[in-house]
């Protein structure tokens, strides 16, 4: 009998760390102190992943990037031309 997903991951996940952070039994799951030393870092690991995904869809949708403008013609025409995107994207004044 193979072992459910969710338990090949804990156990690979363990073996990656070379530490058990779960006491698992059949009704429960608890952190280890191990588990305890770790949880702070798997927190941040967690949020930046979250950032990450926020920051993919900002960039597929057209709301997030890096315009460069260069040349005298830029410079000149960058206040009236863009000042309406730069206030939106809350970039640095032109």
């Amino acid at each position: 009998m193979t072992q459910p997903p969710l338990t090949q991951a804990i156990a690979q996940l363990e073996r990656s760390l070379g530490v058990m952070p779960f006491a698992r039994t059949k009704r429960s799951v608890q952190l280890t102190p191990q588990g305890w030393a770790l949880l702070p870092q798997a927190q941040a690991l967690l949020q930046q992943a979250k950032a990450v995904v926020l920051d993919a869809r900002a960039l597929a949708a057209g709301e997030s990037g890096r315009l460069r403008l260069a040349g005298l013609a830029a410079q000149q025409s960058c206040p009236s031309a863009l000042s309406g995107f730069c206030q939106r994207a809350q970039c640095h004044p032109c």
